[in-house]
């Protein structure tokens, strides 16, 4: 399984998914094949050092996203959030519509609340990104989204960090429960 992507975008197209998904990295647009140099004044470019899990080695990166959404600011690790939720999409081959994807900007969720939801035939799924989350944070998220949701799909950004929330997911959820490798740089 490759999870990088073929893109899937309904019926927008290039640059318009990025205000539906509200994030993309360099290595979102070589994904969607799109220009850097060709984007819209609306696209915002900011440059942030920042890991590709927390607590690794600092990296400058390219973030992009529509002006307007007070993102110019925040702190680097919600860009690297919001890149990776991008990013699920992408690997699930969601279409960015509304109604059927809806991904949350606010960077500080209480537990039971997901970064995007997405309606999938009928079904309310629950999409949670993780970077880093400690163990005990991870557990109280599965068993609160468990119960308000008909499924969850987890991304993480490297083969190790599916490997370990695969390893956490209790047993007793193993069947309403996915975990996806989504690179977010």
């Amino acid at each position: 399984m490759d999870n990088g992507g073929p893109p899937s975008m309904g019926g927008m197209s290039g640059w318009e998914t990025l205000k539906r998904d509200y994030v993309y990295t360099d290595a979102h647009l070589q994904v969607l094949r799109l220009d850097p140099s060709s984007r819209p004044p609306w696209v915002v470019r900011v440059e942030r050092p920042i890991a590709n899990l927390t607590g690794q080695e600092l990296a400058l990166r390219a973030f992009y996203f529509p002006e307007g959404l007070g993102l110019e600011e925040v702190p680097a690790f919600v860009l690297r959030h919001l890149a990776g939720v991008a990013r699920m999409r992408l690997v699930l081959g969601v279409p960015p519509e509304p109604g059927v994807w809806e991904v949350d900007l606010d960077p500080v969720h209480v537990h039971h609340a997901p970064d995007a939801l997405w309606l999938d035939k009928g079904e309310r799924v629950a999409v949670e990104y993780d970077a880093g989350y400690p163990k005990p944070i991870v557990l109280e998220k599965l068993y609160g989204l468990a119960y308000r949701y008909d499924r969850q799909i987890w991304g993480a950004p490297t083969w190790s960090r599916v490997g370990y929330l695969e390893r956490l997911i209790p047993a007793s959820l193993k069947r309403k429960v996915r975990v996806v490798r989504a690179p977010w740089t």
